[in-house]
């Protein structure tokens, strides 16, 4: 008989998000597999293509880019975009010592929240769509995730625990995030290519549902008091159950004794 394939070279012990040879090819492979492309379209298409309408790039060729709202929750980023007048007030408020920082200043104040607010909604809308595309996730994706290994009970957070682990940054570290910062990478369908302002606002909800779900270096995301500050209770309630069901979908069902045949993982739905 042909002899049995080695396994999988095991993991490193804490994490994949490194830049070791393992993760790098776990990468390659998944922006390679068969049917990725149009997996990664129907969980990633809505918050794409709602970027895309945001900044006018369904109007005609000559229209620029920049015209929709920006996800950039950065004070400074925010204060360059004021207007001249307010721009102003803010540096006169702040060297006079009326407010301590450009961050608390209410001209800033108001942008950022605004910003927040659509932030949230597009990190929100993107775990939706992952959460209804992972039964129909592509063949590659999860065979990786099963054929990682079981680590010993001895391992940081627990041998399943840490499993577990894996698997999320699997999913969103090494595949997801990456293919919203960069689609065209990824075969995704865009109208053309991506102007800086767009690409900015995608990069900055991967870095929202990073801190979402992947912040932390156990099971429950340790969201920054600065991020804190632009996500909803609800989200940070909605997206770390919504990660632990997306990975009970990628790893084998195991029922518990006595439990029915609907073994779905589920999550709270927001109202």
């Amino acid at each position: 008989p042909a002899p049995t394939p080695p396994p999988p070279p095991p993991p490193p012990a804490a994490s994949l998000l490194n830049d070791s040879l393992v993760p790098r090819l776990l990468a390659c492979y998944l922006r390679t597999s068969a049917g990725g492309a149009a997996w990664l379209q129907l969980a990633l298409g809505r918050v794409l293509e709602h970027q895309l309408q945001a900044d006018g790039l369904h109007a005609p060729a000559d229209a620029d880019a920049g015209s929709g709202p920006c996800l950039l929750t950065d004070a400074m980023h925010a204060y360059l975009g004021l207007p001249a007048a307010q721009k102003t007030e803010v540096d006169a408020d702040v060297e006079s010592g009326a407010y301590g920082s450009l961050s608390e200043h209410p001209n800033v104040v108001e942008v950022l929240s605004a910003r927040g607010e659509a932030l949230n909604g597009a990190c929100e809308a993107l775990l939706d769509d992952l959460h209804r595309a992972m039964p129909h996730a592509p063949r590659g994706l999860r065979s990786l995730a099963a054929a990682l290994p079981q680590p010993p009970e001895a391992e940081v957070g627990g041998g399943e625990g840490l499993r577990r682990r894996w698997v999320l940054e699997l999913l969103f570290g090494l595949y997801l995030l990456p293919a919203l910062r960069t689609p065209e990478a990824y075969e995704l369908s865009l109208p053309r290519d991506l102007p800086p302002s767009s690409r900015d606002n995608l990069s900055a909800v991967a870095l929202g549902v990073e801190q979402l779900v992947l912040s932390s270096g156990g099971g429950t995301p340790a969201v920054s008091d600065a991020a804190r500050r632009y996500f909803s209770p609800q989200l940070l309630s909605l997206a770390p159950a919504t990660a632990t069901a997306c990975v009970a979908e990628l790893l084998p069902r195991r029922p518990a004794a006595g439990a029915g045949s609907d073994s779905t993982a589920r999550r709270p739905e927001l109202r």
